[in-house]
């Protein structure tokens, strides 16, 4: 019986120690028709996250970080990302307000044109 009870109790640790590990970073890149862009997640989990942009082919002068669910209507903030270093930026909010699947697009303006950078994250406990 004590051997049962040992065993249980060791589950448990393992079981609540795995629920305690918060998600890993995420890192991403997509390229647009002028800018490499590389977004950089803290997790991709509920509460508020740091999302880190780097920008390669230019120096845009506004970036936008948007959230929205994939597959319902359920739009997330729209965040502008402040500069903090030649080529980096950062964004902090809450993108994802339920699990599931999510679209964060970094929209960049420069120059009079628009463009933008999709990625697909899926938002886990």
């Amino acid at each position: 019986m004590r051997r049962i009870a040992a065993g249980v109790a060791l589950a448990l640790v393992v079981i609540a120690d795995s629920a305690c590990q918060a998600p890993p970073p995420v890192e991403l890149a997509a390229q647009t028709r002028s800018y490499t862009v590389n977004l950089n997640l803290d997790a991709a989990s509920l509460g508020p996250r740091v999302a880190t942009i780097r920008i390669a082919g230019g120096e845009p002068v506004h970036v936008i970080v948007a959230s929205s669910m994939v597959k319902m209507p359920m739009p997330g903030p729209t965040i502008v990302a402040s500069k903090v270093d030649d080529d980096e930026y950062e964004a902090r909010a809450e993108f994802f307000t339920m699990l599931g699947e999510w679209r964060l697009e970094v929209r960049l303006t420069g120059q009079g044109v628009d463009e933008v950078a999709t990625f697909d994250v899926t938002a886990v406990p």
